[in-house]
Protein backbone atom coordinates (compact mmCIF):
# COMPACT_ATOMS: atom_id res chain seq x y z
CA UNK A 1 0.00 0.00 0.00
CA UNK A 2 2.90 2.34 0.80
CA UNK A 3 4.40 1.75 -2.65
CA UNK A 4 1.10 2.47 -4.41
CA UNK A 5 0.68 5.68 -2.42
CA UNK A 6 4.24 6.74 -3.24
CA UNK A 7 3.73 6.11 -6.96
CA UNK A 8 0.43 8.03 -6.97
CA UNK A 9 1.92 10.99 -5.10
CA UNK A 10 4.97 11.09 -7.38
CA UNK A 11 2.69 11.03 -10.42
CA UNK A 12 0.62 13.86 -8.95
CA UNK A 13 3.83 15.80 -8.31
CA UNK A 14 5.01 15.32 -11.90
CA UNK A 15 1.62 16.46 -13.26
CA UNK A 16 1.73 19.53 -10.99
CA UNK A 17 5.26 20.15 -12.24
CA UNK A 18 3.96 20.06 -15.80
CA UNK A 19 1.31 22.64 -14.89
CA UNK A 20 4.00 24.71 -13.15
CA UNK A 21 5.88 24.81 -16.46
CA UNK A 22 2.74 26.09 -18.18
CA UNK A 23 2.53 28.91 -15.62
CA UNK A 24 6.23 29.73 -15.90
CA UNK A 25 6.18 30.02 -19.70
CA UNK A 26 2.75 31.47 -20.37
CA UNK A 27 2.70 34.08 -17.60
CA UNK A 28 5.96 35.58 -18.85
CA UNK A 29 4.51 35.78 -22.36
CA UNK A 30 1.18 37.16 -21.11
CA UNK A 31 -0.73 34.18 -22.53
CA UNK A 32 -3.68 32.37 -21.01
CA UNK A 33 -3.12 29.08 -19.21
CA UNK A 34 -6.04 27.67 -21.21
CA UNK A 35 -5.50 25.83 -24.45
CA UNK A 36 -3.27 23.03 -25.65
CA UNK A 37 0.49 23.08 -25.26
CA UNK A 38 2.60 23.97 -28.29
CA UNK A 39 6.27 23.98 -29.16
CA UNK A 40 7.59 27.40 -28.14
CA UNK A 41 9.68 27.57 -31.32
CA UNK A 42 7.46 26.31 -34.18
CA UNK A 43 4.07 26.56 -32.41
CA UNK A 44 3.02 23.03 -33.46
CA UNK A 45 0.44 21.63 -31.04
CA UNK A 46 1.84 18.81 -28.92
CA UNK A 47 0.35 15.33 -29.11
CA UNK A 48 -0.91 13.56 -25.99
CA UNK A 49 2.15 11.29 -26.03
CA UNK A 50 4.36 14.39 -25.86
CA UNK A 51 2.66 15.65 -22.71
CA UNK A 52 3.72 12.85 -20.36
CA UNK A 53 5.63 14.55 -17.53
CA UNK A 54 9.36 13.75 -17.39
CA UNK A 55 9.17 10.75 -19.76
CA UNK A 56 8.21 12.62 -22.94
CA UNK A 57 11.23 14.94 -22.71
CA UNK A 58 13.52 11.89 -22.64
CA UNK A 59 11.53 10.04 -25.33
CA UNK A 60 11.91 13.09 -27.59
CA UNK A 61 15.59 13.38 -26.59
CA UNK A 62 14.95 16.96 -25.54
CA UNK A 63 13.91 18.06 -29.04
CA UNK A 64 10.64 19.03 -30.70
CA UNK A 65 9.16 16.32 -32.91
CA UNK A 66 8.17 18.84 -35.60
CA UNK A 67 11.03 21.33 -35.84
CA UNK A 68 13.85 19.51 -34.04
CA UNK A 69 14.68 22.52 -31.86
CA UNK A 70 15.86 21.96 -28.32
CA UNK A 71 13.26 21.78 -25.54
CA UNK A 72 14.48 23.67 -22.49
CA UNK A 73 15.85 21.54 -19.62
CA UNK A 74 13.49 23.38 -17.29
CA UNK A 75 10.61 21.09 -18.25
CA UNK A 76 11.94 17.79 -16.85
CA UNK A 77 13.73 19.60 -14.00
CA UNK A 78 10.56 21.22 -12.66
CA UNK A 79 8.50 18.05 -13.14
CA UNK A 80 11.14 15.94 -11.39
CA UNK A 81 11.53 18.43 -8.54
CA UNK A 82 7.78 18.47 -7.92
CA UNK A 83 7.64 14.68 -8.06
CA UNK A 84 10.42 14.36 -5.48
CA UNK A 85 8.98 17.06 -3.20
CA UNK A 86 5.53 15.45 -3.33
CA UNK A 87 7.09 12.11 -2.41
CA UNK A 88 9.00 13.75 0.45
CA UNK A 89 5.78 15.25 1.85
CA UNK A 90 4.07 11.87 1.55
CA UNK A 91 6.87 9.93 3.24
CA UNK A 92 7.16 12.52 5.98
CA UNK A 93 3.53 12.11 7.06
CA UNK A 94 2.32 8.72 5.85
CA UNK A 95 3.10 7.08 9.19
CA UNK A 96 1.57 9.87 11.31
CA UNK A 97 -0.98 8.79 13.89
CA UNK A 98 -3.59 11.34 12.83
CA UNK A 99 -6.76 10.56 10.91
CA UNK A 100 -6.49 9.73 7.21
CA UNK A 101 -8.05 13.02 6.11
CA UNK A 102 -5.81 15.04 8.42
CA UNK A 103 -2.76 13.38 6.87
CA UNK A 104 -4.12 14.05 3.37
CA UNK A 105 -4.69 17.72 4.28
CA UNK A 106 -1.17 18.15 5.68
CA UNK A 107 0.41 16.46 2.66
CA UNK A 108 -1.78 18.60 0.37
CA UNK A 109 -0.66 21.81 2.08
CA UNK A 110 2.99 20.83 1.82
CA UNK A 111 2.64 19.94 -1.85
CA UNK A 112 0.83 23.25 -2.50
CA UNK A 113 3.63 25.18 -0.81
CA UNK A 114 6.26 23.19 -2.72
CA UNK A 115 4.40 23.97 -5.96
CA UNK A 116 4.43 27.71 -5.32
CA UNK A 117 8.08 27.71 -4.27
CA UNK A 118 9.17 25.63 -7.28
CA UNK A 119 7.29 27.99 -9.62
CA UNK A 120 8.96 31.00 -7.98
CA UNK A 121 12.42 29.41 -8.15
CA UNK A 122 12.10 28.22 -11.76
CA UNK A 123 10.59 31.52 -12.93
CA UNK A 124 13.41 33.42 -11.26
CA UNK A 125 16.07 31.11 -12.72
CA UNK A 126 14.65 31.42 -16.20
CA UNK A 127 13.56 35.06 -16.33
CA UNK A 128 15.43 36.71 -13.40
CA UNK A 129 12.09 37.97 -12.10
CA UNK A 130 9.57 37.00 -9.43
CA UNK A 131 5.99 38.08 -10.24
CA UNK A 132 3.89 39.48 -7.42
CA UNK A 133 1.18 36.88 -8.15
CA UNK A 134 3.55 34.10 -7.11
CA UNK A 135 4.58 35.86 -3.91
CA UNK A 136 0.93 36.46 -2.99
CA UNK A 137 0.12 32.81 -3.75
CA UNK A 138 2.80 31.66 -1.34
CA UNK A 139 1.49 34.07 1.30
CA UNK A 140 -2.02 32.65 0.89
CA UNK A 141 -0.79 29.05 1.20
CA UNK A 142 1.25 29.93 4.28
CA UNK A 143 -1.65 31.84 5.85
CA UNK A 144 -3.98 28.88 5.24
CA UNK A 145 -1.35 26.58 6.76
CA UNK A 146 -1.10 28.80 9.83
CA UNK A 147 -4.87 28.87 10.28
CA UNK A 148 -5.00 25.11 9.88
Amino acid sequence: MLLLGAVLVMTLGAVLGSFANVLIIRMKEGRSINGRSKCTKCMVQLRASELIPIASWFMLRGRCRACGKEIHWQYPAVETAMSILALAAFLRHVQDEASFWMIVAVIGFEIALAFVLVVIAAFDLRWKLIPLEFVLSSAIVLAAWRLF
